[in-house]
């Protein structure tokens, strides 16, 4: 088995930056069970 954890700024998911945890924009992902284009202004903390 091999596990490696990337830098965060290295992850994409269809070439979108993955959202920050716990953000309305990572609520929307989950909801849409897909990557969705978003602004910086609405990666907020919930």
């Amino acid at each position: 088995i091999h596990i490696e954890q990337s830098e965060r700024d290295l992850l994409r998911v269809n070439g979108l930056e993955i959202p920050l945890p716990n953000t309305i924009t990572e609520k929307e992902w989950k909801r849409l069970d897909k990557a969705v284009p978003y602004d910086e202004k609405d990666n907020a903390v919930v």
